[in-house]
């Protein structure tokens, strides 16, 4: 089975509302880590482990939302362009 098949299955089971409480945790986790590292006590393994689990709730969402990749890379395009343009870049 693929990480990506386990990945649903794991979101299959867990259900909208449970992938959605672990995506506003997980963030508040990355945030709370950022927040060190501007404070400068910050750790790049638990950084490293804060992102992993972003992705991983963020994934499970996608599928439980049937949210093509095509779509949010299109979304992410536009928002590059616009920063690009803001940054006169």
């Amino acid at each position: 089975m693929t990480l990506q098949e386990r990945i649903e299955k794991i979101a299959s089971k867990n259900g909208h509302k449970e992938v959605i409480n672990l995506v506003i945790e997980e963030c508040s986790e990355l945030t709370k880590e950022l927040t060190k590292v501007n404070r400068g006590i910050g750790n790049i393994d638990n950084i490293i482990e804060e992102i992993a689990d972003v992705y991983l709730t963020i994934s499970q969402l996608k599928h439980l939302f049937g949210i093509d990749n095509y779509y949010i890379e299109k979304e992410m395009t536009k928002k590059v362009e616009r920063t690009e343009e803001r940054l006169e870049m």
